[in-house]
């Protein structure tokens, strides 16, 4: 069976079936070209390269996260939270990229005010939790390391995230499970706050598979509004 980053070398008029988690498909190789067929529709790379890897990428815009109950946190407290995000599947034949496409259809939501200060994102399908629970996640989701940090002087009640995932590299451990670069979010004030990543891998045992699509001008800072959705505490 398939699996992320490996190499797949098939005979023609050989096929071998793909399952990474919620998406399923099935890998053939064909007389001067490869196959991929999924439930819905069916893709064909004319290629004759021997071997083809599939890779993981983030989402190509940012993906909002609303936690199953506000979240509220004191002046002077943090919390650490592991957030959940399918992955697109990317396919490489000969260090070129022939297909990009969702493991799992992403709803669009828009984040913030609707002005030219809000953006378009996609509403992610898992809640924001504390802790990390189900360690053993679908392979076609990638965790996410977030630390948030109230550094102001009174409490915030947090109701949603927005994840930078564009921004963001892609890893694998040992047990093909997926991980991202780990931010931190420090609350300075009602009105701002400051978003970063966290130099290096998240983990010790894991490998570079994607590297970001892109890279924010201003190094990951965006205004609290613009990345928090929150609720003042009286």
């Amino acid at each position: 069976m398939a699996d992320w980053n490996q190499s797949i070398s098939l005979e023609t008029g050989k096929s071998v079936p793909i399952n990474l988690g919620d998406f399923e498909a099935n890998l053939s190789k064909e007389l001067g070209q490869w196959k991929l067929t999924e439930p819905e529709q069916q893709h064909r790379f004319v290629s004759e390269a021997t071997e083809l890897f599939l890779r993981p990428r983030l989402a190509d815009r940012p993906l909002v996260f609303r936690a199953n109950e506000p979240v509220v946190l004191g002046p002077g407290n943090s919390f650490t939270t592991y957030v959940r995000s399918a992955v697109w599947l990317t396919v490489w034949l000969e260090d070129i990229c022939y297909l990009e496409t969702p493991t799992i259809r992403p709803s669009d939501t828009w984040f913030g005010p609707p002005t030219s200060d809000g953006e378009l994102c996609y509403a992610a399908r898992t809640g924001l939790r504390l802790g990390l629970e189900e360690p053993n996640a679908p392979k076609n989701f990638a965790v996410t390391p977030l630390e948030v940090v109230n550094e102001a002087h009174e409490s915030l009640t947090i109701a949603q995230l927005k994840i930078p995932a564009p921004e963001l590299s892609t890893y694998i451990d040992d047990d093909s499970n997926l991980w991202t670069t780990s931010i931190v979010l420090k609350a300075k004030s009602e009105e701002f706050a400051e978003i970063s990543a966290k130099s290096g891998a998240p983990r010790k045992d894991v490998e570079l598979v994607s590297r970001p699509r892109a890279t924010s001008a201003s190094g990951l800072v965006r205004s609290f509004m613009s990345t928090v959705g929150l609720a003042r505490n009286q």
